[in-house]
């Protein structure tokens, strides 16, 4: 264990994320077996490094489907009792060194959480598992277990059932792999949960996955990012979740799976080999080195920007054919000049709604621009919001802002220069990118994902 530990203190990390498998732990329910844990824990506790311990991975006897191996990992919702008392249990062991404990891992994931997400059934197994944490060790701080920030129907319904109170940090899981870190907008991964949080208390956000496989994984098949962009992505993904509130930021992970390079440390010979450090290691080391200590001022936009489309003159714009939403000039709120244009918006149920407006005649996108943006004035709802480019070869292609905040003005833009998601079913042998020149298409696209949503948009 101390070769690890001793990599992760040399590249600089302040923080390690760190599993608590109750199944090694308490492979029946009469047998405790902590010597796994204690060896992991205490390399990081000796080299000061601080921990967040994730509590979860129970074992099959503590779950009630029957095809889980008794003493074997399971993903299945367990008992929400017995995991508590297994959260006390740990915390009461480890409380005087480790004070961050996040409850499960990406419960909203249905290869964590089966047979499938239910946040009634987390928001039970979580608010039992608090109290049980706080019992043992009240100055804890927990954690929820590291969601999909783009998709907050899980995270409202947890606030709805009366959960919100019973986790102090808000963990997400930014993924948006194989894209680049502007290529999918992760600036934006915080606005949804951040709506969320206007609404219920505000909590601080930490991310406690982020990555880029170096070759083909799970979230890039083919393998389009190499051991150089890895590191690439690192600092990039890093810097623009700093400048976005996020407070922490954890890598995943330290050591490559195979056929999943996601690690600073290459696969090599097997578990035990830690001999070659990837690009994306020297890459967190050097970004650890400099910025330490530092405050985050801001991201130069280096960038001119141009307007393309105002609602000065209003023009003409076409509702497609989804039913409930209009769009309507509007003096209530202007960012700047004379006018603006409301988004009225009704989605009636917890499905993918969406309404689309499009206007009559297309905004030209002049020169080679880098990125593309609204500003909005938020209402609260976390809904997202995506704008369709036509390029020079007549394919149509989307491009998510981000989601739809709380009061105030705000700029949502996303990166325009890659890959984008053809949107136009009427569109034939398009290569996924944009081909200058380019028109807006679509002004604005307000989607709700999952979720019911009424309001009014600026």
């Amino acid at each position: 264990m101390h070769i690890p530990a001793e990599i992760v203190a040399q590249a600089g990390a302040g923080w390690a994320r760190e599993d608590i498998h109750w199944f090694r732990i308490q492979p029946t329910p009469g047998t405790w077996d902590w010597s796994y844990t204690d060896a992991a824990l205490r390399e990081l506790i000796r080299r000061e490094i601080k921990i967040v311990g994730v509590i979860g991975h129970p074992p099959g006897w503590a779950t009630p489907d029957p095809s889980d191996p008794p003493s074997g990992v399971s993903f299945h919702a367990p008992d929400p009792q017995q995991f508590a008392q297994f959260a006390e249990a740990v915390v009461r062991r480890y409380g005087k060194f480790v004070h961050h404990w996040e409850i499960w891992n990406e419960p909203d994931n249905p290869l964590f959480w089966k047979p499938a997400p239910d946040p009634a059934a987390y928001a039970r197994l979580l608010q039992l598992s608090a109290a049980a944490i706080r019992r043992a060790d009240p100055g804890a701080q927990v954690l929820l277990g590291g969601i999909n920030p783009n998709d907050t129907h899980f995270l409202r319904r947890l606030a709805e059932l009366g959960a919100w109170s019973s986790f102090d940090i808000l963990a997400i899981h930014p993924y948006v792999s194989p894209a680049s870190p502007e290529a999918g907008n992760i600036a934006a991964a915080t606005d949804g949960v951040r709506a969320v949080a206007e609404a219920y208390g505000p909590k601080p956000i930490w991310a406690t996955e982020i990555g880029w496989s170096s070759g083909p994984g799970d979230r890039d098949p083919i393998g389009l990012v190499d051991e150089q962009t890895q590191a690439d992505y690192l600092v990039r993904a890093t810097l623009l979740l700093w400048r976005a509130g996020v407070e922490r930021i954890f890598w995943y992970t330290l050591k490559d799976d195979p056929g999943n390079p996601y690690g600073l440390v290459a696969q090599g010979a097997g578990y035990g080999d830690y001999s070659r450090l990837k690009p994306a290691y020297y890459a967190f080391q050097t970004m650890s080195r400099q910025l330490s200590g530092a405050t985050l001022v801001g991201l130069r936009d280096l960038f001119q920007r141009t307007t393309v489309l105002d609602f000065e003159s209003f023009g003409a714009w076409r509702r497609g054919d989804q039913p409930g939403g209009a769009m309507v000039p509007t003096l209530a709120q202007r960012h700047s000049g004379r006018a603006a244009a409301r988004i009225r918006y009704d989605f009636p149920s917890s499905a993918n709604e969406y309404v689309v407006f499009r206007r009559e005649r297309p905004a030209r996108v002049p020169g080679r621009p880098y990125a593309i943006g609204l500003w909005v004035y938020g209402d609260g709802s976390g809904n997202l919001l995506k704008v369709w480019l036509r390029d020079a070869e007549g394919e149509v292609l989307q491009y998510t802002l981000g989601a739809v905040g709380s009061p105030g003005w705000r700029l949502l833009q996303a990166q325009i220069g890659g890959e984008g998601e053809p949107r136009d079913p009427g569109t034939r042998g398009g290569d996924g990118g944009p081909r200058i020149p380019r028109r807006g298409e679509g002004g604005a696209r307000g989607e709700a994902r999952g979720r019911v949503a009424r309001g009014r948009g600026g």
